[in-house]
């Protein structure tokens, strides 16, 4: 009897693991010998992996496979559920055409230390294309089945403008919040779109320079209105404001910039070793421009930086006493794709936290955040601080579950920045 009840265990696993269920799909890379993976619209390398349904603009899918031996991967699209767990869906139900592609534009680096091998690819194209707005999660991966032989993942939304959403920045509502939290109020306008249980089927879901870890999930209205969903709330809907982002650009390997003190080819390629950061927790709020978080590949002296620009071990410093029961980490935009390369550690003679990291020449913008047992998506007040004035980048995105349809369509997309209030 208890052999026969392992063996059903056994095979209800297995055939839910098949069929997609309790799939998570997260931006994430998952060999260690795979660097720099980007996903943005097509010819917008500063842009977020969004796109309108039946948008004639693809999203551009990047990564680098370092070495000379070629490796061929695939790619396979997924719907998934405003959680991203990946919808109990057929492929022709969401896509036409193939599910799963190869990807063939693969070119080898030129002209540089450390060789690579550059991969691309674009969805949507002329053999598949989303029918359905929803979470898309990308996979590429290098067997037979995606989910037990991922390569890397990668989060994309495909939209629908059927309600119009009036988003606004604020300072909190928190008196002591005030001057270092921002507050996200906004309202759902959907005359023409028709909405019979808002708390069952409306879900809302507000990025912060398109951080998934960091989202606010989870709201409902605090007032339902004929054709209107109102949020006006106090606290859940705030987001720390962070300063602006650190940055530095190595895009010539003939001089180092501002931010760089030394630049030095060794045994082991190029070194580029950046000034000293200091703390910035309980400092004056400094307007800076910056990207907010992302980067872009950039060789000015090459003709194709996807392919001739270097791979640099870029060393940080961090000026700081040791931080007991802390993890302290570097966040860029490629950090969330494999955090555990960006811890830093700590380095007594030098008194600060370092760290060299294999990082692709260009520009980027980053900063450093405390990570601890009430802190596990991180922390900058002591790192770098937390001001209301900070620019940051907001999107709130409606989901509605469409029951005929059987899954969750996103309904409205707003973008708006703190700055423009």
């Amino acid at each position: 009897m208890n052999r026969f009840i392992l063996i059903f265990c056994s095979f209800l696993a297995s055939t839910l693991y098949l069929s997609g269920f309790s799939q998570i799909i997260d931006n994430k890379v998952f060999k260690s010998d795979i660097r720099t993976p980007l996903a943005f619209p097509s010819g917008n390398p500063l842009g977020y992996p969004m796109l309108e349904l039946y948008s004639t603009t693809p999203i551009e899918f990047h990564f680098d496979l370092m070495g000379t031996e070629r490796n061929d991967y695939r790619y396979a699209v997924y719907h998934c559920d405003h959680n991203w767990n990946v919808s109990d869906l057929t492929s022709n139900e969401y896509l036409s055409g193939f599910s799963v592609q190869d990807i063939n534009d693969i070119e080898y680096s030129f002209n540089t230390e450390i060789e690579f091998l550059h991969y691309t690819f674009q969805f949507p194209n002329d053999l598949s294309k989303p029918t359905r707005s929803g979470n898309y999660g990308v996979i590429v991966f290098d067997g037979e089945d995606p989910f037990t032989s991922q390569v890397a993942t990668f989060r994309m939304i495909v939209f629908e403008n059927l309600v119009q959403i009036n988003g606004v920045v604020n300072n909190s509502s928190s008196v002591g919040d005030r001057f270092k939290r921002q507050e996200i109020d906004f309202d759902i306008s959907h005359a023409g779109f028709q909405i019979n249980a808002p708390l069952r089927d409306v879900k809302v879901v507000i990025l912060q320079n398109g951080d998934w870890s960091s989202s606010v999930r989870g709201l409902a209205p605090t007032f339902i209105k004929q054709n209107q969903l109102i949020y006006d709330y106090n606290g859940p809907n705030n987001f720390d404001g962070g300063s602006e982002w650190r940055f530095f650009e190595v895009k010539s390997l003939k001089f180092a910039s501002i931010q760089v003190e030394g630049l030095m080819m060794e045994p082991d390629g190029w070194h580029a070793y950046l000034r000293r950061d200091p703390l910035r927790g309980g400092k004056a709020y400094q307007t800076e421009f910056d990207i907010n978080g992302k980067f872009f590949i950039r060789n000015d002296l090459g003709e194709e930086s996807h392919l001739d620009a270097e791979y640099i071990w870029v060393h940080f410093k961090l000026d700081s006493p040791p931080i007991l029961d802390a993890i302290v980490e570097l966040e860029t935009s490629e950090s969330r794709f494999k955090p555990e390369l960006f811890k830093l550690e700590y380095d007594m003679q030098e008194k600060a936290y370092a760290k060299k990291i294999l990082m692709k020449q260009g520009y980027y913008n980053y900063r450093y955040k405390l990570r601890d047992l009430y802190h596990p998506n991180g922390d900058l007040s002591v790192t770098e601080g937390n001001h209301s004035e900070t620019e940051n980048d907001y999107h709130i995105i409606t989901y509605f579950f469409d029951r005929q349809f059987g899954g969750d369509r996103i309904i409205g997309v707003s973008a708006i920045n703190s700055i423009a209030r």
